[in-house]
């Protein structure tokens, strides 16, 4: 099957795709930046010194290998995408791959009581994000769909409802992009319509609790 129901639409995913089984940790971005020797700062708001700021010590969020990488905006976390030939998802295919067939508030049922077990939240994360794949993975293997950080999307945020086949919605006058999933410092969310929590940033935004996930279509 290729469909999901995202906001009340039907959406067929037009191609199969690989997608991250985690979040992209600060060794793999560490790889990226030491490898292709990139200077991400010019693509983060110039009014803010917060690039990678957990990395160059002037935050509290863990900087160890296996967390997931914060202080990133869409325009690093395209960066590394263009680096490695794979991109970020659409909200169509983080939606399909978060629910892992199933049509309920979250992919591990409607009950709200079992989310410690799939997803840090304020709840129980005691402050901070965690090692990735630590917690319970979806029924495709996929960790932290429901918490730790937010993760970034190709879309553009919009009200209205996501294309019916499966791409991103590309506005062009758009200054802000959609944000999927949970994060460490919120409340535990979900809805009928979407999987997980939906918000958005502008493109040059950086936050201590969003991060991002690669994934990669097929032909």
């Amino acid at each position: 099957f290729n469909t999901v129901t995202v906001g009340g639409v039907e959406v067929t995913i037009p191609k199969p795709f690989y997608m991250g089984k985690t979040e992209v940790t600060n060794a793999q971005y560490g790889r990226f930046v030491e490898e292709s020797k990139y200077d991400g700062r010019p693509d983060v708001d110039p009014a803010y010194d917060t690039y990678l700021a957990h990395v160059r010590g002037i935050s509290v969020t863990p900087a160890g290998s296996d967390f997931p990488v914060v202080f990133v905006s869409w325009h690093n976390a395209r960066a590394l995408c263009k680096w490695a030939g794979l991109d970020l998802p659409s909200e169509s295919e983080w939606e399909f791959a978060c629910r892992a067939g199933t049509t309920t508030t979250y992919h591990f049922g409607n009950d709200m009581g079992q989310y410690p077990q799939y997803g840090w939240a304020a709840k129980n994360s005691k402050g901070t994000t965690h090692k990735v794949a630590q917690l319970k993975p979806n029924d495709w293997g996929l960790h932290d769909m429901h918490g730790n950080v937010y993760e970034w999307c190709l879309d553009d945020f919009a009200d209205g409802p996501v294309p019916a086949d499966g791409t991103p919605h590309v506005d062009g006058k758009l200054l802000t992009k959609a944000i999927r999933g949970g994060a460490w410092t919120a409340a535990m969310h979900g809805s009928a319509g979407i999987a997980g929590t939906r918000f958005s940033t502008a493109t040059a935004n950086t936050h201590n609790d969003l991060g991002f996930r690669v994934m990669l279509r097929l032909p």
